[in-house]
């Protein structure tokens, strides 16, 4: 599926992740004992010739990026990989105020189809407008070895009010699979 704009277009707010200061690893439910988020230069993790962790992240110049954990350079897989439950990364809250076809991007890394039980557990992205509910941009078991480009219009999935916000989680909740997931080029 491509998709593209027929229109000038305002950049809200973008961040490469070189300073990710203003986004928040963890949420109030989190309960991961591993592979919490980091916002680092990400060291890779190889099943032998098989990237499952990014050696680099995406940007050019940049070598920054969040990452669920962050193993030492040559670790095996398994180590400092998403475990034991769910671990949150949370956007800024932005003022959408008055705005009309919003659309976010970003760039994600996602893979559980190694270890014990491949393929059982959730990227999920979900956002949420003001303080409602919030709502599923992506839920998928579905791993990509690559900086992966995710577009999304967002009145397809949510109304616009003033105010919005945004999270990523990865999870482990089954029978120790291999979770590892990466957030970089964000942009609203």
């Amino acid at each position: 599926v491509h998709s593209f704009m027929v229109a000038g277009t305002t950049v809200l707010y973008a961040s490469d992740m070189e300073s990710a200061a203003d986004w928040s690893p963890g949420a109030f439910n989190d309960d991961a004992t591993a592979g919490i988020w980091v916002n680092v230069d990400p060291n890779g993790i190889f099943d032998g010739a098989t990237e499952v962790a990014p050696e680099d992240d995406f940007s050019d110049p940049g070598t920054m990026c969040w990452v669920t954990g962050q193993a030492a350079a040559g670790s095996t897989q398994g180590t400092e990989d998403v475990d034991g439950g769910t671990t949150t990364l949370q956007s800024p809250v932005f003022d959408v105020t008055g705005t009309t076809g919003l659309m976010v991007q970003y760039r994600r890394w996602y893979t559980n189809d190694t270890g014990n039980s491949p393929a059982q557990d959730n990227w999920v992205v979900q956002a949420q407008d003001h303080v409602g509910t919030w709502v599923n941009l992506e839920n998928t078991t579905a791993s990509n070895r690559s900086w992966q480009e995710m577009n999304f219009l967002l009145s397809d999935h949510l109304t616009i009010g003033n105010s919005l916000r945004l999270r990523f989680q990865a999870s482990d909740l089954g029978a120790g699979s291999v979770v590892e997931a990466g957030l970089d080029e964000f942009q609203l």
